[in-house]
């Protein structure tokens, strides 16, 4: 008795994966306070980077090595989107929780610039945090993977150009 050979929805698989990776890091970088500092943010940008050249290793080989590159980069590219917009959703509520949280400080960040509603501290700069590394870093990152892994992981790349 022969089973079906079903393949895995890669893109969805690894979006869910890298976001949940992800969302864990950041969860853990607010309870101990280091999630306004620069450093924090390379880690999710090496959990992107590093599983969109996964997916992408995994999507070439379930299609038997033939994928084209536009296909590669394609997949690439939606888990990159898929994942920097579960990220900036998930920061913005964290940070509107942070603010909301009645007994302070276990989630705000070290530096602040001033008191906010009951008396939480409003972590320093979030907006900027915000853009900057959580969308536009991990955008950047997730692009750059892609194009990486549709380079690297298409075999027998031909030209179109014949003389």
């Amino acid at each position: 008795m022969a089973t079906a050979h079903h393949p895995v929805k890669v893109g969805f698989l690894y979006s869910l994966v890298i976001s949940v990776i992800s969302l864990v890091l950041t969860i853990i970088f607010y309870a101990t306070n280091t999630y306004s500092v620069l450093w924090t943010g390379y880690f999710v940008n090496a959990v992107l980077f590093l599983g969109v050249l996964f997916a992408i290793w995994h999507y070439n080989r379930q299609h038997e090595d033939k994928s084209s590159m536009k296909a590669l980069f394609g997949i690439g590219l939606r888990i990159t989107l898929v994942v920097t917009v579960v990220l900036t959703i998930f920061s913005i509520i964290l940070h509107l929780i942070a603010l909301n949280n009645p007994s302070g400080s276990a989630i705000a960040a070290q530096g602040s610039e001033g008191t906010g509603p009951q008396g939480v501290d409003v972590p320093r700069n979030f907006w900027v945090f915000l853009i900057s590394n959580v969308f536009f870093s991990n955008g950047v990152v997730g692009i750059l993977a892609s194009l990486m892994g549709a380079m690297y992981f298409k075999r027998n790349q031909k030209s179109t150009y014949e003389d």
